[in-house]
């Protein structure tokens, strides 16, 4: 959060993990962290949301850096596992929500996937 507040940041979308694969290992703890987390946000008049992962699994079929930059290219260019697509999507929703571009989440997924099928950007 320091960073973020160094940097000026007004809105923030943060992923709080959970489980076997995060620092967090149960939904409760990483629940408390994101409350902690939003109220930090307050504090620095940042609106923030969290939005919370499991990682009881790996994300993706790839571990390594280069490896997780080929598969993020790759995502980029449409073929994603479902398990990113989905985070990905979940986060996105929020970020274009913060963006004032449509308090609709649903409809935000479905604008983000349509943009990243035809490489556009929003």
């Amino acid at each position: 959060m320091s960073k973020k507040i160094a940097a000026g940041a007004n809105k923030l979308v943060l992923e709080v993990t959970c489980g076997k694969g995060a620092f967090m290992k149960s939904k409760e703890k990483a629940e408390e962290l994101a409350i902690i987390m939003k109220k930090i946000g307050t504090l620095a008049n940042i609106e923030t949301i969290c939005v919370l992962t499991n990682m009881d699994q790996p994300v993706g079929k790839n571990i390594g850096n280069s490896l997780e930059i080929e598969e993020t290219v790759n995502a980029l260019n449409g073929k994603m596992e479902e398990d990113v697509k989905d985070i990905v999507l979940e986060i996105s929703s929020y970020i274009l929500k913060l963006a004032g571009i449509s308090e609709d989440l649903e409809e935000n997924k479905k604008m983000v996937l349509e943009n990243i099928q035809n490489r556009k950007s929003i």
